[in-house]
């Protein structure tokens, strides 16, 4: 297993990505990793079309929190938790840290 964050972890995401552009988990999984990167433009790329899945409204909301939309970014987050995310109750946290 490759450390995440490693370099190998990352290109396999990219990589599966790629290789299955319409899969919805693939996209988040590189979604996700290039928010790690500090990619937010190529994170909203992998996540544009999946706006409306649950699946993606957590990562949504960190990728819009960070872009300082924070707006945008309580919405998906409030729809992550209406689903059962518990990632975004802590991202809820941090959301409520950064707008006061």
């Amino acid at each position: 297993m490759h450390e995440r964050g490693s370099a190998t972890f990352n290109e396999a995401f990219d990589l599966t990505a790629k290789l299955f552009p319409h899969e919805m988990t693939a996209n988040i999984n590189a979604a996700t990793m290039e928010i790690e990167r500090g990619n937010l433009n190529a994170a909203y790329n992998y996540l544009q079309r999946y706006q409306d899945q649950p699946e993606a409204w957590n990562v949504l909301g960190v990728l819009y929190m960070l872009q300082k939309r924070y707006d945008d970014a309580e919405v998906y987050l409030w729809k992550a938790l209406s689903v059962g995310n518990e990632d975004a109750h802590e991202n809820l946290f941090v959301l409520r840290s950064l707008k006061r």
